[in-house]
């Protein structure tokens, strides 16, 4: 079989695999298509313009995989940003703060105990020390 027979061929087989793999609906058909391509890519490593056509059908796959991916997973909603104190205040007051409330909505009412950074520190250390000390236990 002369060259140009065998190019032919592996052409011939390459729009199948395209083709099937356009119809696929599954990664793991779209992964048997992709590993058949790169097979082809290893055998024909001489032929400069077989690789181009090789290259072209793997990076179809390819697409279409993220597409297929990308449909199955939902995406994630957008993160809200932390309401802010004076908005909260606006909020359960009904007006918009002025620049004095601004400076009363910051304030901490005096029921509220102040935690001081040695505080959350040592709770912060309790509760990693039992935590790896509670696995041990049983």
């Amino acid at each position: 079989m002369d060259r140009s027979q065998h190019n032919s061929s592996i052409l011939d087989d390459l729009r199948q695999i395209q083709n099937d793999a356009r119809n696929s609906n599954s990664l793991e058909h779209l992964r048997y298509y992709f590993d058949r391509v790169q097979d082809l890519r290893r055998t024909n490593e001489d032929d400069f313009e077989l690789q181009i056509e090789i290259a072209r059908v793997h990076d179809d796959i390819i697409d279409y995989a993220r597409r297929l991916r990308d449909r199955a997973q939902p995406q994630p909603l957008p993160e809200l940003p932390p309401a802010s104190p004076v908005l909260i205040y606006a909020e359960k007051s009904g007006a918009e703060p002025t620049g004095g409330e601004l400076a009363d909505a910051a304030e901490v009412p005096p029921s509220v105990q102040k935690l001081d950074a040695k505080t959350w520190q040592l709770a912060t250390y309790l509760a990693l020390f039992f935590a790896v000390l509670l696995p041990f236990s049983t």
